[in-house]
């Protein structure tokens, strides 16, 4: 959900969409000790609310469809 912290598996996608400490915390292995830890790290950072929202903004719809028209638009 927008403006909210992600934690999730240091794999894949989530290298191009979350800021380790700014917008998520990451775990390394898909175990529940390791699930508990990040989210209990999460849980005691100070996350500030306008840095998750301009992260998630980055992804969201509107601004997909505007950059996919943009890129159409310019082509031969």
């Amino acid at each position: 959900t927008f403006g909210n912290p992600a934690v999730v598996l240091r794999a894949g996608g989530f290298h191009d969409t979350v800021v380790e400490s700014v917008t998520g915390v990451f775990f390394d292995q898909p175990d529940p000790c390791l699930i508990a830890r990040a989210i209990r790290r999460a849980a005691g950072e100070p996350w500030l609310p306008a840095t998750l929202e301009a992260q998630a903004e980055r992804f969201s719809e509107e601004r997909f469809i505007r950059g996919l028209r943009n890129v159409v638009s310019a082509a031969p």
